[in-house]
């Protein structure tokens, strides 16, 4: 915890292989980090507000397995793109503010839980795996988002309850008509 908080001039960060944890507050408010640099196949956990207020941390980011936690990435501005392969845990505001995002996830929602994580945050998302059930209300990935578009991959098969929570969506793309026949889609609340 705390590894690097405030040090103003960090502007690039390399992971070993072999990490697994980033923990709470470790580049909170960096300003001028723009580069971490996270190794293959990782499978981290990324603690409360690890690289919260970093606005110029970007452009890309790609994660295999992680969980995030509390407000890790909000505030990080010049993130443009998460691409998430494998598994992923939300908690509260993951990437709350960030404007320009689009995300992609080509994993399992395994769990999903905590407060809006894209609150006030995003452009486009495309999902590319079926998404499951969530809690009601505001731990809906879409809650108080602001993607304008969803893309749906083709092998997606199911889009659970509350997923959409109140979200702008404007544009979807789905893959092909039997596919939008043959998926199970949840409530829109």
């Amino acid at each position: 915890d705390n590894v690097a908080r405030n040090f103003r001039d960090l502007v690039s960060v390399t992971l070993p292989d072999d990490v697994t944890s980033i923990g709470d507050y470790s580049f909170y408010k960096c300003e001028n980090l723009e580069i971490i640099n996270l190794p293959e196949n990782n499978s981290l956990t990324i603690g409360d507000y690890a690289f919260y207020g970093c606005s110029k941390l970007g452009p890309h980011l790609i994660f295999d397995m992680v969980y995030f936690g509390q407000q890790s990435f909000s505030l990080c501005d010049s993130i443009s793109s998460v691409h998430i392969k494998r598994y992923v845990v939300f908690d509260y505001y993951v990437f709350a503010s960030c404007d320009n995002i689009n995300v992609v996830f080509d994993g399992s929602f395994n769990q999903i839980y905590g407060f809006m994580p894209f609150y006030e945050a995003g452009k486009e998302i495309a999902v590319n795996v079926g998404v499951p059930n969530t809690d009601r209300g505001s731990n809906s990935i879409l809650y108080n988002s602001t993607f304008t578009k969803l893309i749906l991959g083709p092998n997606v098969d199911r889009i659970g309850e509350n997923f959409w929570g109140s979200s702008q969506i404007k544009e979807i793309h789905i893959p092909s008509v039997e596919a939008w026949l043959n998926m199970t889609i949840g409530d829109g609340n």
